[in-house]
């Protein structure tokens, strides 16, 4: 279960070219099982993302973007804080 918000802006150059930002924030109830500890719990942590990336709109409805993003999220009972990276390519039609 996930409770969260995400604001986002894309701040145009020009008619063709954006930089894209993106914060996120939330809470999120997780289950985590390892088997080789015999280790299961519930616990619940804090997360967020940032992302940053270039948009390049090839027309109307057609756009494509590459991105970095970093995520994390709290400790949670023994498992210890984790970050993310994540450098992505994107493309889609919006209509």
């Amino acid at each position: 279960m996930n409770l969260g918000f995400t604001l986002g802006q894309d701040w145009s150059f020009s008619e063709l070219l954006a930089l894209k930002t993106q914060a996120s924030i939330g809470t999120s109830i997780t289950h985590y099982e390892i088997e080789s500890e015999n280790y299961s719990q519930s616990d619940l942590a804090f997360h967020y993302s940032f992302l940053i990336g270039l948009e390049f709109r090839w027309n109307e409805f057609w756009q494509s973007s590459v991105y970095y993003e970093l995520d994390g999220r709290s400790a949670a009972d023994r498992i210890d804080y984790q970050s993310f990276h994540q450098i992505g390519i994107e493309t889609g039609i919006g209509f």
